[in-house]
C-alpha cells in the first residue's frame, strides 16, 4: 500500500467513525467497498475546492455501489447549502439525522439552513430591519478626495448622484454640470444652462434635465467631454429618476404632475397625478424596486407610489426638499429647514410604521446614495455629511464561507490555509472594523489569522436572462464551472420572470460563495425583492445592461491561517474533526464548517 493509499484508507476511517458508520459484514464486496470509498474521497476533496456539482456526482455514484454510506447525506446536505438549494440541503441532513440523531454537528446545520432560509423569505419579502444609522460630519475634500486648492465653487446646488466613484453635481445657479471621480480626485465641468438633476446612462453618459425642460446628453470619451441636445419639454423640471431601461419618470412642477418619459425617443407615455387635497408641488422623486416616493411640497407630505397596482399612499412631512432610499428601504427626507428624517415603510401594507428625526443639518439641500452610505450636501457645496446603516447584534446580515484548504508541513508545525468569502450589506461598517477570526478543531481552540490576499485578475462577470432555457440550477453549474473562483459578479436581465423559489435559491448561492447580485431592468419595472436581492450581496438595480456589468463590487476575499494542533490521529467525534471557523466584524457574527481531513488535503495536491 502507498502512503496516499493509506491517508485515503485513514481518511474513510475517520469518515466512518465520524458518522458512527456500521455495515453488516456481508454487505458489500471489498472491490465495491473501495470503489465507493474513492467516489466518496473525490467528493470531499470537491467540495472543499467548491466543485459542488462534480461532488455530488461522486456522491451519487460512491451512493450507488453502497447504499449503506449514511456519511453521503451529510456531504450532499453540504453541497446542497453551497449551491443555495436549502430545501433539499435540510431534508439531506434530516435523512441523515434519521439513522444518526445524536450528531450534534448535523443538528446545528440544520438549525443553520433553517434560520437562513427564513431570514432570507423575510428579507426578500421587503420586511424591514431594525438598523441602526450613524451620521458624521465629513471634510468633503477629503470625501471627494479633491486636491488642496480645488473647490466645487457652487452657487445653487440643485440635485446630486453617484455610480461607482463618480459623482454629478448639478449647479442650477451657476449653470454647471460638475463631474466628480472620487478614485483620482478630478473635477471637471460642463456649462448647461439651469440643470436641476442627472441620470447615469452609462458610466461615461449621462442625461441632464434643466428647469426649463431641456434634456442633454454628456459623453466622455478620454479627457473629451461632448454635449448633445436631445429633447425639449414644455415643463419645468425638479427632478427624474430610472423607472426601467425604456421610461423615466419626471417631475413636472409647472403643471403639479409626474411625466412617464420613454427613453430615448422621449414620447410621454401617461401622466399621473395624486387624488389628494391641495395642490401638488413635486419637488424630488426617487424609486425603489416598484415604488416612487415623491416629495409633495406644497401639501408637506411624501406620496408612495406602486407603479405596478397604481395604489399610493402618503404621509406627512415638513417642507420636504429631498429624498432618498436607503438599501434596506429606509426613506430619508431632508426638509428645507435641514431636518433629516428616516421614514420606514412597510410595503405590504403600504403605510409609514416609523418615522425617526435624524437632526439637523444646516443648509443641507440635496441626499444621494453611495453604495450603502447616503451623502448630505448643503446648497453651497461647502458642508457635507454621510450617514450608513449598522447592523443590530441580533441582525444576520453577514455571511461567511471558507473552501480551498492548503495544508504547509514543516518540522515543528502545520499550518492550514484558507480562502474565505464575507458578504453583508454593510460595507462602510465593515470598512470601520476588523476581522476577528476564531476556530475550534479537535476540542482545541485556534487562533486564525486574516489578512487580504494578493490582488488578481478576477474574471468578475456573469450574465444570466431570463425567462432561463433551463434550470436555475443547471445555468448556475455552467457559470460556476466556467468562472470559478475568481467569480466576484452575477447580472441578471428580466429577473421578474424568476420564481420566488429560484430567488431565494440565486441569492442563496450568491451569499455562499462571495459572489455579488445585480439586476438589469430593460422593459419593465424592478421588483422589491431584486432591490433587497441587491443589498443583500453588495449590488445594484440598473436600469442599462453597462451600468450593471460596470459597476464595482466591493465583496472581500480574504485568507485565513492557523496553525494545527499536533494530533497524531484524527478525531471521529463530529463536534472534534469539523473544523467550526468564527468570523466577528463588529457586531456582524458569523459561522462557517469545513470537514477536516489534513492528511488527505496535503496529499492530494
Amino acid at each position: 500500500m502507498n502512503k496516499l493509499s493509506k491517508y485515503l484508507t485513514l481518511f474513510f476511517l475517520f469518515f466512518a467513525s465520524f458518522f458512527f458508520l456500521s455495515l453488516p459484514a456481508s454487505a458489500l464486496t471489498t472491490a465495491k467497498r473501495q470503489e465507493a470509498e474513492k467516489y466518496f474521497f473525490d467528493a470531499y476533496l470537491s467540495y472543499v475546492h467548491s466543485d459542488y456539482w462534480k461532488s455530488c456526482i461522486a456522491l451519487d455514484k460512491a451512493l450507488n455501489l453502497n447504499t449503506y454510506m449514511v456519511d453521503y447525506y451529510f456531504l450532499k446536505g453540504l453541497n446542497l447549502q453551497r449551491m443555495g438549494l436549502l430545501e433539499e440541503a435540510k431534508r439531506s441532513f434530516r435523512y441523515y439525522l434519521e439513522v444518526r440523531p445524536q450528531d450534534q454537528v448535523a443538528h446545528r446545520l440544520v438549525e443553520d439552513i433553517t434560520n437562513e432560509t427564513k431570514y432570507l423569505e423575510t428579507y426578500l419579502n421587503g420586511k424591514h430591519e431594525e438598523n441602526q444609522w450613524i451620521i458624521t460630519s465629513q471634510n468633503i475634500k477629503e470625501s471627494f478626495n479633491l486636491p488642496v486648492f480645488e473647490i466645487l465653487n457652487i452657487k445653487g446646488l440643485g440635485k446630486t448622484i453617484s455610480f461607482n466613484n463618480t459623482i454629478l453635481l448639478t449647479d442650477q445657479i451657476g449653470n454647471t454640470l460638475s463631474i466628480v471621480n472620487v478614485s483620482n480626485g478630478t473635477k471637471e465641468s460642463v456649462s448647461l444652462d439651469e440643470p436641476v438633476t442627472s441620470l447615469f446612462a452609462t458610466p461615461d453618459s449621462f442625461l441632464v434635465f434643466s428647469r426649463k425642460g431641456e434634456i442633454d446628453q454628456i459623453t466622455r470619451n478620454n479627457n473629451e467631454i461632448k454635449v448633445n441636445k436631445v429633447y425639449q419639454l414644455s415643463h419645468m423640471i425638479s427632478d427624474a429618476t430610472w423607472i426601467s431601461e425604456r421610461e423615466i419618470a419626471i417631475t413636472d412642477a409647472s403643471n403639479r404632475q409626474i411625466i412617464f418619459l420613454s427613453y430615448p425617443d422621449f414620447k410621454i407615455r401617461k401622466t399621473w397625478q395624486p387624488s389628494l387635497e391641495g395642490l401638488f408641488e413635486p419637488v424630488a422623486i426617487d424609486v425603489y424596486g416598484q415604488f416612487l416616493a415623491i416629495a409633495d411640497r406644497n401639501n408637506e407630505r411624501i406620496i408612495i407610489y406602486n407603479t405596478e397596482t397604481g395604489e399610493n399612499t402618503c404621509f406627512s412631512s415638513r417642507q420636504p426638499r429631498d429624498i432618498q432610499w436607503g438599501i434596506d428601504g429606509s426613506l430619508f427626507v431632508i426638509s428645507d429647514e435641514g431636518q433629516l428624517s428616516n421614514n420606514i415603510i412597510d410595503f405590504n401594507r403600504l403605510d409609514l410604521s416609523q418615522a425617526t428625526e435624524c437632526g439637523i443639518f444646516p443648509g443641507a439641500w440635496t441626499l444621494f446614495r453611495m453604495r450603502d452610505k447616503i451623502g448630505i450636501l448643503d446648497v453651497a457645496g461647502y458642508s457635507y455629511w454621510e450617514t450608513y446603516p449598522v447592523p443590530l447584534v441580533s441582525a444576520a446580515s453577514g455571511f461567511f464561507s471558507v473552501s480551498h484548504p492548503d495544508v504547509l508541513q514543516s518540522d515543528d508545525s502545520t499550518v492550514l490555509t484558507l480562502q474565505g468569502t464575507f458578504l453583508t450589506p454593510f460595507t462602510s461598517y465593515v470598512k470601520n472594523n476588523v476581522f476577528v477570526a476564531s476556530a475550534i478543531w479537535n476540542e482545541q481552540t485556534l487562533k486564525p489569522v486574516v489578512s487580504y490576499p494578493l490582488p488578481v485578475e478576477y474574471d468578475n462577470i456573469a450574465m444570466i436572462e431570463a425567462p432561463l432555457e433551463q434550470d436555475l440550477d443547471q445555468k448556475l453549474n455552467l457559470i460556476w464551472n466556467d468562472k470559478k473562483p475568481f467569480l466576484r459578479h452575477i447580472v441578471v436581465s428580466n429577473a421578474f420572470t424568476l420564481s420566488k423559489e429560484d430567488a431565494l435559491t440565486l441569492t442563496s448561492f450568491c451569499i455562499h460563495n462571495g459572489v455579488t447580485l445585480s439586476f438589469f431592468i430593460s422593459d419593465k419595472n424592478a421588483t422589491l425583492w431584486m432591490e433587497r436581492a441587491a443589498s443583500l450581496t453588495g449590488g445594484i438595480v440598473a436600469p442599462s445592461l453597462e451600468l450593471a456589468q460596470s459597476f464595482e463590487p466591493q465583496n472581500d476575499f480574504l485568507q485565513l491561517s492557523l496553525v494545527l494542533p499536533q494530533s497524531p490521529e484524527i478525531s471521529g467525534y463530529p463536534d472534534q474533526s469539523m473544523l467550526a471557523l468564527y468570523m466577528d466584524v463588529g457586531l456582524l457574527q458569523t459561522r462557517d464548517w469545513l470537514p477536516l481531513c489534513p492528511n488527505l488535503i496535503q496529499n492530494k495536491k
